[in-house]
């Protein structure tokens, strides 16, 4: 392999972890913001601001699992059910 190639090489798994990087901070983005202006009533488990601030503490400090968890408990759910 040149170094030619392999700087090429090099620059394609950068582009596609930049992109991941940015595809997957849009989507945390997209979760955090739908957490912060979601009525209290939609949460799964309470009526109360305190299930937001769990939910919005979870998506700060374990972002990749926390995105993931809020998808499918609260906003795939919540989605389906009815738009507010």
């Amino acid at each position: 392999m040149t170094p030619e190639q392999s700087m090429d090489q090099a620059a394609q798994v950068l582009s596609t972890l930049l992109l991941i990087g940015i595809t997957s901070f849009g989507f945390w983005l997209w979760m955090l913001i739908n957490c912060l202006v979601r009525p209290a009533w939609s949460f799964p488990g309470g009526e109360s601001n305190g299930t937001r601030v769990v939910w919005t503490l979870v998506l700060i400090f374990v972002p990749l699992i926390g995105v993931l968890a809020y998808f499918f408990i609260v906003y795939l759910p919540g989605f389906r059910r009815k738009r507010w």
